[in-house]
């Protein structure tokens, strides 16, 4: 799965915890299905302070309440360098386990962008940006 990562899934628009980022999402034209690896979003860096190697940040989707689940997505960089920064694109889709179908169309679904710090905690992410996907 090369340019793969688990990162996870679409929303109409995120923005930063007050660090900077803003980012944009726009729905796959596919509608969800009752299978795994359904297209999900593109999601548009539209502004990064800084940019991050692709292997370090990792997106979740879940519903209010139940536990978020990873997205994988394709980096589609504008500038080459590898890194997910201002104008690059995450181009998600559902992993190879079916967490968003037809009973998730019309519901908000909330985004959390993370990057792993490296550090040696508990717990080395750090979040970038929150967002919620509007499910199609």
């Amino acid at each position: 799965m090369t340019g793969r990562a688990a990162l996870a899934a679409a929303a109409l628009a995120l923005t930063g915890c007050g660090n900077g980022w803003q980012l944009a999402a726009s729905d796959a034209p596919e509608s969800l299905t009752g299978s795994a690896g359904d297209p999900l979003f593109v999601l548009k860096v539209v502004q990064s302070p800084e940019a991050f190697p692709f292997s370090q940040l990792k997106l979740t989707a879940g519903l209010p309440g139940d536990t978020p689940s990873s997205v994988l997505c394709d980096l589609d960089d504008a500038d080459g360098d590898g890194k997910v920064g201002a104008l690059d694109n995450l181009v998600c889709a559902e992993g190879p386990v079916n967490h968003f179908d037809q009973s998730t169309q019309g519901k908000q679904v909330e985004l959390v962008l993370t990057r792993n710090t490296g550090a040696f905690t508990a717990n080395p992410w750090v979040e970038l940006a929150r967002a919620t996907w509007n499910a199609n």
